[in-house]
């Protein structure tokens, strides 16, 4: 088949037939969001304020995302992301020198459930908690 033949082929075909080529695109390279969980912690005086999601997709797998503003007095320290008692995500004091922190991460997660417990330890302090929900 020449070139020219396949152009001529693309252009008389018909309008169902860039639909049917449409799904069959959206079928072979389309991902599907699995799961997504999360939790998300109002604004404290004198701390700040955060949110973190849990996802996974189909194709890309489980990722983590945090989105923390935090004040002043609680950069340059560790932050641990906990769920149900388990470490999960680490950010290192050099990763937290700003006042906002926003990190996307692939983790290797099990699904987790409504209503598990997420904890974020400043240092070596609680200072968030919070309940998983059905994103």
């Amino acid at each position: 088949m020449e070139f020219a033949e396949i152009i001529n082929f693309f252009k008389d075909m018909p309008f169902w037939g860039w639909i049917i080529i449409f799904f069959i695109y959206v079928f072979i390279f389309g991902d599907r969001k699995l799961w997504e969980y999360e939790v998300k912690f109002p604004l404290q005086t004198g701390i700040g304020r955060g949110e973190v999601e849990f996802e996974c997709y189909k194709k890309k797998g489980s990722s983590i995302e945090i989105n923390l503003q935090l004040e002043p007095d609680y950069n340059n320290k560790r932050i641990d992301i906990m769920l149900n008692g388990l470490v999960v995500y680490t950010i290192p004091e050099h990763d937290n020198t700003g006042k906002s922190i926003v990190i996307n991460k692939k983790s290797p997660l099990e699904k987790p459930n409504e209503g598990d417990e997420v904890i974020i330890k400043i240092g070596s302090e609680k200072t968030f908690s919070g309940q998983l929900v059905l994103d």
